[in-house]
C-alpha cells in the first residue's frame, strides 16, 4: 500500500492542503490509544474504531459529527459509525471522523492502527507519508525504541525527522526518574537525528489529573506525569506545521465538506473529492489499468499538446462508453486523465488544475453527454488561458 491511486492521492491530497497534520504512530501496545486520549481530551473514538485492526482514522474538526470512508479506489462513503463492524472495515483505506475537539480546530490528528507484525505495518502506514507535517512515535519507557521500531520508522521520508517526535510512553513504569533520564538519553543516542525531540509521558496518569473540561486540577500529578514537558514539545511542533501549512496552497475544500450527501457505503457512486496536487509522490510508474499511477521524471513539454486529451475526451461521444455503466464510463474518463498526465510528465500545479476538472457528479442520473461537453470546455479554457500558454513544465 505504499502507492495509491490517482483518485485517493487526489482526496488525501485536498484534506492535507488544508490543515497541519499529525500522525500517531508506533508498535502494537505501545500506549499510543491512552495518548491519543490525552491530546483529544478524553476517549472520544467509538469503540468501533479503536481496535487494531482497523484502517488509519484520519480526524478533522467539524461542529457536527460525521464519518467518512474512502475506498481503495477514491470514493468516499459515508459511514455510521454506530453500525461500523469488521465487516466492513476492511473496505476502506482509511476513515475520516469529523469532530467538535478543541485540538482539531488546529491541526488535524491521524490514528495509525499498531500493528505487531513490521512487514505489514510498513506496507499499511507508508502511503500517509507524503500527507503528513510530522509523527509522534509512540514507544513504552520499559523497552523502547527497539530495532523493528527504527525499520518502520527510517521507511518515512526523511523530511518528518526534524521536526517529529519520539514519545516514550508508559513513563511512569519506570519508577526512579534517573532510570528514565537513562532511557531517554540511550534513545537520543540511538536514534540520532531521527527525531526532533524526545520526550517521556505517562499519559494515564495525565489524563487523571485534568478535568472533563481539560483544566489541569492536580498539578503535582501533571507535573510527575510530564506532560506538562510533552505539551510543550507538542505545541513547538504544532506551531512549526502550521507554518508549513501556511506555505503551501490550498487547492481544495475539506473533502468530507466539498463532497455532496453521499449514499450509504458499497454504494460506489458519489463525486470525487478533490484535486490532485501530490498524487506524483504517492504513486509509481503509470500501469495499464484505468488507475494507474504516475511517474515522475523530469521532461520538458508544452501544454499545446492539451488538445489529444481534448480530442479523446470528443471521441468518447461515438463510442460504447456512453452506453456503458456509469462506473465504465466515469474509469474511462479518469484513465484518460492519468494517462495525460503520465505521458506528458506533467508539474504538480498542473496536476492540480486538471485534477479539479476531474470532480464530476457521478449520480445515477448525470447527463453523460453533458459531463463530456463540460470536460471539453474547461480543458479548451485551460489550454488558452496565458498561464498555461508561457508555462514550461519541469
Amino acid at each position: 500500500m505504499a502507492e495509491v491511486s490517482f483518485s485517493v492521492g487526489a482526496v488525501l491530497d485536498a484534506w492535507f492542503s488544508q490543515k497541519p497534520t499529525v500522525a500517531l504512530m508506533g508498535e502494537f501496545s505501545a500506549g499510543k490509544s491512552t495518548l491519543l486520549n490525552l491530546l483529544l481530551g478524553g476517549e472520544v473514538l467509538p469503540t468501533q474504531v479503536t481496535a487494531t485492526n482497523m484502517p488509519v482514522i484520519w480526524m478533522t474538526y467539524a461542529e457536527e459529527q460525521s464519518a467518512f470512508g474512502l475506498s481503495h479506489d477514491g470514493v468516499l462513503h459515508e459511514c455510521d459509525m454506530k453500525t461500523f463492524t469488521q465487516d466492513n472495515q476492511q473496505e476502506y483505506l482509511l476513515l475520516q471522523l469529523a469532530m467538535p475537539i478543541e485540538i482539531l480546530k488546529r491541526i488535524d490528528v491521524i490514528d495509525t492502527p499498531g500493528i505487531s507484525d513490521p512487514r505489514l505495518a510498513l506496507d499499511a502506514l507508508k502511503f500517509l507519508g507524503p500527507y503528513l507535517d510530522f509523527v509522534v512515535w509512540c514507544t513504552a519507557a520499559n523497552q523502547a525504541w527497539r530495532q523493528t521500531e527504527k525499520a518502520m520508522w527510517t521507511s518515512m521520508p526523511p523530511s518528518l525527522r526534524a521536526t517529529s517526535i519520539l514519545a516514550l510512553t508508559r513513563a511512569d513504569t519506570l519508577k526512579k526518574s534517573a532510570d528514565l533520564e537513562k532511557v531517554r538519553r540511550r534513545c537520543i543516542r540511538e536514534a540520532d537525528g531521527l527525531f526532533g525531540d524526545y520526550a517521556p509521558i505517562a499519559a494515564l496518569a495525565a489524563l487523571a489529573a485534568r478535568s472533563d473540561d481539560g483544566e489541569v486540577i492536580d498539578p503535582s500529578s501533571w507535573t510527575k506525569s510530564h506532560a506538562d514537558t510533552f505539551m510543550m514539545s507538542l505545541e513547538k511542533a504544532i506551531t512549526l506545521a502550521v507554518d508549513a501549512c501556511t506555505a503551501r496552497a490550498t487547492i481544495a475544500g475539506s473533502a468530507a465538506e466539498k463532497a455532496p450527501a453521499t449514499k450509504p457505503a458499497k454504494e460506489k457512486k458519489q463525486q470525487l473529492a478533490a484535486p490532485a496536487k501530490r498524487a506524483a509522490k504517492s504513486t509509481g510508474a503509470p500501469k495499464s489499468t484505468g488507475k494507474e499511477a504516475i511517474s515522475r521524471k523530469k521532461k520538458t513539454v508544452y501544454l499545446s499538446d492539451t488538445s489529444d486529451l481534448i480530442n479523446a475526451i470528443s471521441a468518447l461521444r461515438q463510442s460504447e462508453v456512453v452506453s456503458s455503466s456509469n462506473d465504465q464510463f466515469f474509469d474511462t474518463i479518469e484513465h484518460l486523465f492519468n494517462t495525460f498526465v503520465g505521458e506528458k510528465q506533467l508539474s504538480e500545479a498542473h496536476q492540480s488544475v486538471l485534477g479539479r476538472m476531474v470532480l464530476l457528479d457521478r449520480s445515477d442520473n448525470v447527463s453523460k453527454d453533458g459531463v463530456l461537453a463540460q470536460l471539453e470546455r474547461e480543458l479548451k479554457d485551460f489550454k488558452e488561458s496565458a498561464w498555461c500558454a508561457l508555462d514550461q513544465i519541469h
